[in-house]
């Protein structure tokens, strides 16, 4: 099984974002609210988990979508999921 280091994963994710919403990949940082500042929908939100789902072949549950509102939040799901950190902290 190959590594990716956590630069790849925040490029993947830049790029993938752009493609996904339709702006320029350098004007997307951490610190950026998907929704507020890039513009996406709850629409665009679902498609973009589902894309990463697939481009990193991770689980994200409806809990840990909800709560990954920043590119910053996503790039550290991703990096968790990647890594088998469980991100759930409501787990029963």
């Amino acid at each position: 099984m190959s590594t990716i280091s956590n630069f790849e994963i925040t490029y993947k994710i830049k790029k993938m974002m752009s493609k996904h919403l339709g702006i320029d990949v350098e004007t997307i940082t951490e610190q950026l609210n998907l929704i507020d500042d890039l513009g996406a929908d709850s629409l665009d939100s679902i498609e973009l988990i589902i894309a990463l789902e697939e481009e990193f072949d991770i689980l994200v549950d409806d809990a840990e979508a909800e709560n990954a509102e920043t590119v910053g939040s996503i790039i550290t799901l991703v990096e968790q999921k990647i890594n088998g950190i469980n991100t759930n902290t409501n787990r029963r």
